[in-house]
């Protein structure tokens, strides 16, 4: 005979395939909500009406105030 033997058989750990599985499908649901989060955010009127009017400025009020205040 050649080879030796039969292979040793895999062992599994259940408890860590579960705990796995569940981050995996924890990642997978985060990445999701973060899209449609973004889509929300994109679509909504101050997005896109304020931007578009001028309304919203990008900066903080301490750095628009700088350039009235002489600072």
């Amino acid at each position: 005979m050649c080879g030796g033997g039969a292979p040793d058989p895999v062992r599994r750990d259940p408890v860590k395939e579960q705990l796995e599985a569940e981050r995996k499908a924890t990642q997978a649901a985060n990445a999701e909500e973060a899209v449609r989060k973004r889509g929300r955010r994109s679509s909504s009127l101050l997005a896109t009406v304020g931007k578009k009017a001028g309304l919203l400025e990008s900066g903080s009020v301490i750095t628009r105030g700088k350039d009235t205040l002489g600072g």
